[in-house]
């Protein structure tokens, strides 16, 4: 009987550890606008951001990746609110001979939700820029999440519970169950 307990115990516990992949829910959102091309045979663009988190910690924040064969002329024209972010924001352009992404670096000076801020580049692609990568750092830098910059108005995939979370939870109920007194 202690035994099937601690078993139980042990599953619930583990599945809660794995429930999802990603303990820093956020969302990173942007509209794509394209711009007069200051220099002819350039594409220049910019990204409007809103950021919608689960709480940045101090010193924490948001790195911004631009993959070096599609982006170059990085440049913040809006910064994020400086009462709760480090500005100017950290940019550093895409390197093609490295070859290494270009970032823009958010830090947060206080405990913030979100952010809103604007991005200038040069395109180097086809069509319309799309999704990129970015990754939450804690306030040691490590990072703890990343993901995909999503278009404003996209539908969001909302994590699921892992299976081993829902078995526990249906072995726990039907031990419950069969244990109850009848009568």
């Amino acid at each position: 009987m202690r035994a099937s307990r601690f078993l139980l115990s042990a599953l619930f516990i583990a599945a809660l550890a794995s429930g999802s992949s990603s303990a820093f829910a956020i969302t990173v959102n942007y509209t794509a606008l394209d711009l007069p091309d200051p220099v002819p045979g350039t594409d220049r663009w910019q990204y409007a951001y809103t950021i919608n988190a689960g709480g940045f910690v101090p010193f924490g924040g948001l790195n911004l990746l631009f993959d070096p064969a599609l982006y170059a002329g990085l440049a913040v024209t809006s910064e994020p609110d400086a009462t709760d972010w480090m500005t100017p924001s950290l940019v550093i352009d895409p390197d093609p001979l490295l070859p290494a992404d270009g970032l823009v670096t958010l830090t947060a000076l206080n405990a913030v939700d979100s952010a809103s801020f604007i991005v200038e580049f040069d395109w180097f692609g086809a069509g319309t820029p799309g999704a990129q990568a970015f990754e939450v750092f804690d306030d040691f830098l490590t990072p703890v999440s990343s993901g995909q910059t999503l278009a404003a108005g996209s539908v969001i995939d909302v994590p699921e519970p892992s299976a081993l979370l829902l078995l526990s939870g249906g072995v726990l109920a039907v031990t419950r169950r069969c244990r109850a007194p009848t009568g």
